[in-house]
């Protein structure tokens, strides 16, 4: 197989792979103040015979209440949100009892990548508009382009490459940091319970299956050191070989000319 080629296998199977994840694990009853969902918030409900289901999280939309319904009051518990490598989202999910006596988790999600301010850009587009507006009695052909570019409203030209995206009208001012950068993020939201409060349901049987293997493993290694140990003993008596190696080998190449004759 080319080196290029499994490269761009493991790029690929990089990219599906690619997943962020938050966990919160908590216990019941929960301690702390009582909270309910401000009016008009995004809401959904999740139970434990449901188990996972999916929800979105957007700029327009960047909270979300979820009502988790337990069967069970006296075990300890887990959510686990999972949303893929290609949406940056950064998010935050805290616990709180409802009023109804149930489980709320509150989700906040934001962009990853904050918006960037360009200051420097910004402060050196200030200068050449007030250069332009300086020179505007040199010559009617350059009045009539500085007057474009003082009287328009935005640099559409820069814009269309993302440069700048603010408003014009105050040369000296800064982009405005503070509004929500455009995001649209689809989640996994996972609750289970935990064994022995560590460790959630679902991964306990791979754990089991892992344990049996490595006690198993050493529990037998001794046995199979000692059986080809004698192997190679009992070939060494027959061959009269001086090394170990040379023994097993040949005896391996003349068992393999007997079954192809």
């Amino acid at each position: 197989m080319r080196p290029w080629l499994l490269l761009l296998s493991l790029l690929a199977l990089a990219l599906l792979a690619a997943a962020d994840t938050e966990i919160v694990n908590f216990r019941l009853p929960l301690t702390g103040k009582i909270v309910t969902p401000p009016r008009g918030a995004a809401t959904a409900s999740l139970s434990v015979t449901q188990r996972q289901t999916e929800l979105s999280v957007s700029d327009a939309q960047p909270e979300l209440w979820v009502a988790l319904n337990l069967e069970d009051k006296g075990q300890s518990w887990t959510a686990r949100l999972s949303w893929p490598g290609s949406s940056p989202t950064r998010f935050a999910a805290h616990i709180h009892p409802s009023a109804t006596g149930g489980v709320l988790l509150h989700i906040e999600a934001a962009a990853l990548s904050p918006r960037m301010p360009h200051p420097l850009l910004a402060r050196f587009r200030g200068l050449f508009r007030r250069s332009t507006t300086d020179n505007e009695s040199d010559g009617a052909a350059d009045a009539d382009d500085k007057a474009s570019i003082a009287s328009s409203d935005s640099w559409t030209s820069w814009a269309d490459i993302g440069l700048f995206n603010y408003n014009s009208a105050d040369t000296d001012s800064e982009p405005d940091t503070d509004a929500p950068w455009p995001f649209h993020t689809r989640f996994h939201l996972v609750l289970e319970p935990l064994v022995f409060g560590v460790l959630p349901a679902t991964a306990a049987s791979t754990i089991a299956a892992i344990l049996i293997f490595a006690v198993g493993g050493a529990v037998l290694a001794p046995c199979l050191i000692r059986a080809l140990r004698l192997l190679i003993l009992r070939l060494e008596e027959d061959k009269g070989a001086d090394t170990p190696a040379a023994a097993l080998f040949a005896n391996m190449a003349e068992k393999a000319k007997t079954k192809s004759e």
